[in-house]
């Protein structure tokens, strides 16, 4: 077993004399929101490197006194369910200082300019009868108790996306129910291309979160995600897989540590953490996750969109030719060894919202790639509507 926080290679660990190991001394005077350095990378990004207690998540009144926790406890993942590290936007040579986090700068904000409905619904034929404009190909895991997360293996694509509209693969943990139709707390991640928001088609990795059925946040749009790493920047551009030829994928795992923050972990990396404190529903558990992947059709002109999801390729291509998640597992509580386990997805469901457009999931188990699913198409055909 290879334990998560072996992973964090630490920052500026500075503790007062009987501080908690897990916690990062916060400084008498509070630092400079300005850069430490400035970073541009190979694909043109800029990206600035700031005090770690000097970002973003310290504007949000909650965390006005938070003491920042600099590694998650209580988690073992396998070897196996860690793949070659394809960097996001930040190469190795190229990362931030130990102490500081990277930020990318944006040309454009785009947080919810598309009028994206915030919350996920519990039913895949009421967002198809709705005014909501997105379109899922994913499977889901209910359980009888909560349970503290999910990872994977996400297969990275470059789909053709429409003006206005974006196409992504994300792993999603979700909770609280109290209407009967919508999750009011959730937190995803995984790869996106979104052309409005990063003004380009690369693929990027991104998150997104929303708490109590509020309007939902991308990576740092709104202040709440605590980063530690100063290697993975959220919006930083990935690596796309090429048809029949070379398969790119990251890993990515959202889970509840034993302090009650929900980490976001990045191939190797454990890159941070949205305190627990920030989520209502999500404050004890996860009822369900989710592991596929998404479009915005927003139905331009009145017609069908040419979004492709996934690769643009129907999920019954297989492999090389379809977008895949793979080790598609969730996180719960090992009693017995007092310690947190990813444990194999038995009872999982599809979740598919327009099965004419070739977007229907497939799902599996085997030795290689374990429980896994293929997904993806375009409304680009005769059979979609």
């Amino acid at each position: 077993m290879v334990s998560l926080a072996a992973a964090w290679e630490g920052v500026d660990s500075r503790r007062s004399e009987g501080a908690d190991e897990y916690e990062l001394e916060r400084p008498s005077v509070m630092p400079s929101k300005e850069p430490v350095m400035t970073i541009k990378t190979e694909e043109g990004d800029v990206i600035d490197c700031v005090h770690i207690y000097a970002q973003p998540a310290f504007d949000n009144p909650l965390l006005k006194d938070h003491v920042i926790k600099t590694k998650p406890k209580g988690l073992e993942v396998t070897k196996e369910l860690l793949p070659q590290s394809h960097g996001a936007g930040i190469k190795n040579q190229r990362r931030c200082p130990q102490g500081t986090v990277p930020i990318l700068r944006q040309l454009t904000n785009g947080h919810n300019a598309l009028n994206i409905p915030p919350s996920y619904s519990t039913n895949a034929n009421a967002i198809s009868n709705s005014e909501d404009y997105r379109e899922f190909a994913a499977v889901r895991g209910q359980y009888a108790s909560e349970v503290l997360g999910a990872v994977g293996n996400l297969n990275i694509w470059k789909p053709e996306v429409e003006p206005n509209e974006y196409s992504a693969s994300r792993i999603i943990v979700l909770s609280g129910t109290s209407d009967g139709q919508l999750y009011q707390d959730h937190i995803l991640a995984g790869w996106i291309v979104f052309p409005s928001k990063f003004s380009d088609s690369q693929p990027r990795f991104y998150t997104h979160w929303q708490a109590n059925g509020t309007a939902g946040c991308f990576n740092l749009d709104c202040p709440g995600f605590v980063q530690v790493s100063p290697k993975q920047v959220f919006g930083g551009s990935l690596p796309a897989s090429a048809y029949k030829k070379i398969q790119i994928h990251i890993f990515v795992g959202i889970f509840k540590d034993e302090h009650g923050n929900w980490w976001l972990q990045f191939n190797q990396d454990p890159i941070g953490y949205w305190p627990g404190s920030l989520f209502p529903y999500l404050s004890s558990g996860a009822n369900s996750t989710e592991w596929g992947g998404e479009i915005l059709n927003t139905r331009p002109g009145g017609n069908r969109s040419t979004t492709q999801m996934g690769s643009g390729h129907p999920w019954f291509e297989g492999f090389r030719s379809a977008a895949y998640i793979s080790s598609m597992r969730y996180v719960d509580r090992d009693d017995e060894k007092q310690q947190l386990q990813v444990v194999n997805v038995d009872s999982i469901t599809p979740f598919v919202t327009n099965e004419g457009c070739n977007q229907a999931a497939y799902y599996g188990n085997d030795d290689w790639m374990h429980r896994h699913l293929f997904f993806g198409g375009t409304h680009n055909n005769s059979t979609c509507s």
